[in-house]
């Protein structure tokens, strides 16, 4: 049936998601943090915008203790342990290879909330053609499972990027002193997210810039001189 109904479904509601993503986190890219500070994620790509009138989406059952949206609080007796609890500077060690995991992880993420996303607008699209007569509450409910696999994308391509992030400063940070100008660096490091290369296939491109800028500082020291 989805299949079937592909040839009548308007092609805009298919894939919008995980293009409208990128494309939103492409601005953020460009932006370089210092070193050492962490990239961060846009606020809003964690928030999700409800308006439905009707549905009211599910509370986590207070009783279970299952609300993943939180971190787990710690133990009332961890002072029991005798340790100075971490700061929020404390760097930790992570294999290279745990980070690559942890990028196609989230890579995998996001294609399915992609699938998703393709089954849903199928889905509103032929309940739609079924009847002229749709019952908002269903209607509404439909648009509350789009808008939650949007966010599922924002997540999971805000994470992947983080990891991508990670893994080109990672490489970056083994470059012999003075390698590169920081020009060529941050090229380097806000390379498009989509490409199909760690650093976007810009590192020729970058070390021809980076050469053309040692001659100018070069000869800008010597006339200074």
């Amino acid at each position: 049936m989805v299949t079937k109904a592909r040839s009548r479904l308007d092609t805009r509601l298919i894939g919008t998601t995980v293009l409208s993503v990128f494309q939103s986190l492409e601005s953020v890219n460009k932006t370089i943090p210092k070193r050492g500070d962490m990239w961060k994620v846009p606020k809003d790509f964690a928030e999700s915008k409800l308006q439905e009138r009707n549905y009211k989406p599910p509370v986590p059952d207070p009783t279970s203790g299952l609300d993943c949206s939180k971190l787990p609080s710690q133990d009332p007796d961890i002072n029991k342990l005798l340790l100075t609890m971490p700061s929020s500077s404390t760097s930790i060690s992570v294999p290279f290879s745990m980070i690559e995991h942890w990028e196609s992880r989230e890579r995998r993420s996001l294609g399915l909330s992609n699938q998703v996303d393709l089954m849903l607008a199928t889905l509103l699209h032929l309940v739609c053609d079924w009847s002229d007569s749709v019952p908002e509450e269903l209607r509404d409910l439909l648009i509350h499972l789009s808008r939650t696999a949007l966010s599922l994308s924002h997540n999971a391509a805000s994470s992947m990027s983080e990891m991508l992030r990670i893994r080109r400063d990672l490489i970056l940070s083994s470059l012999p002193k003075d390698f590169l100008f920081d020009p060529g660096m941050n090229s380097l490091r806000t390379a498009p997210l989509t490409s199909g290369f760690l650093f976007g296939g810009r590192i020729q491109e970058a070390i021809t810039a980076d050469k053309d800028d040692q001659l100018h500082a070069s000869l800008a020291r010597n006339n200074s001189g």
